[in-house]
């Protein structure tokens, strides 16, 4: 939006919603809803998408750490035990979905992508070591994994997806990027 936009909708945020707290990590949360509610953006429809995802990179960042479950124990299970399972999740995740190619418009701003193509995207939040992540993931991920955060197992999770949907590449990421924290089955 370039420079002069963006300090004059943050300078307007300012006045409407003056920090309350010491701790400057903890401001500007309302800074997305704002920005849906701000006249001057409405023309720029992916703009407050943008910023939640700014918003949960840093909530993210700033969460809980947490163990991941040893890969060892991941790789001795069997086709039956993933189907009963039962996953537990980092505080750190973060799910988020766009009707806008918003990961992909964050990336390019930063110069680490293409210009996106326009098209909804499902994203996943995570910090596998030190520093968050963000990444698209394939359509109807966030309901899984949102159906595996309410405590299905993983063959309930998948009634909670579109029809087709492959659950591998979305547990791969999820195990990948140390989310797993807990099995039960």
């Amino acid at each position: 939006v370039g420079v002069e936009f963006f300090r004059g909708m943050a300078l307007e945020f300012l006045r409407k919603h003056p920090p309350q707290h010491r701790i400057m990590m903890l401001y500007g949360a309302e800074f997305p809803d704002f920005i849906a509610g701000f006249s001057p953006a409405q023309g720029i429809g992916y703009l407050a998408d943008v910023a939640r995802l700014e918003q949960a990179l840093r909530d993210s960042y700033h969460a809980a750490d947490a163990v991941p479950v040893a890969h060892s124990v991941i790789a001795g299970m069997d086709e039956a035990a993933w189907a009963t399972a039962r996953l537990g999740f980092a505080p750190s995740l973060r799910l988020m979905r766009s009707r806008w190619p918003v990961h992909s418009i964050y990336a390019a701003s930063l110069g680490k992508g293409a210009p996106p193509q326009m098209q909804a995207e499902e994203v996943m939040i995570s910090r596998p070591d030190f520093d968050t992540t963000s990444e698209v993931l394939p359509q109807g991920s966030v309901d899984f994994i949102g159906a595996l955060l309410q405590g299905r197992t993983i063959t309930e999770a998948l009634g909670a997806a579109p029809a087709g949907f492959d659950p591998g590449p979305t547990l791969g990421r999820l195990i990948t990027t140390n989310a797993v924290t807990e099995i039960n089955w």
